[in-house]
């Protein structure tokens, strides 16, 4: 199984929106992948066709999906703040999953 940056290099940011109430932060990606944030997202997105994710970094405190362009997607993973940080990433070809 891969892991969760691996699901994540080589797609596309196609929008970034508010769920319900309670739900999260809404990223959606090509090929009708995508995943949802329970805690501060923070996004520079240039250019509309410079949402290519190409790699991605992860620390103890934040995930970054580097965009072409120099775009990112920056999301908070500091447990400090937020008390529950989960990123349930569903709708690929490997299934459904929670990266805590």
């Amino acid at each position: 199984m891969k892991s969760f940056a691996d699901r994540l290099i080589g797609r596309s940011v196609k929008k970034i929106e508010i769920g319900e109430p309670g739900y999260g932060i809404v990223i959606s990606l090509s090929g009708e992948a995508g995943f949802t944030v329970n805690t501060e997202v923070t996004a520079c997105v240039a250019d509309e066709n410079a949402r290519a994710i190409e790699r991605v970094t992860i620390t103890d405190e934040q995930l970054i999906l580097h965009l072409v362009s120099d775009g990112f997607v920056g999301i908070s993973l500091d447990r400090e703040r937020f008390p529950v940080v989960e990123l349930f990433v569903y709708g690929d070809e490997e299934g459904t999953v929670v990266e805590n």
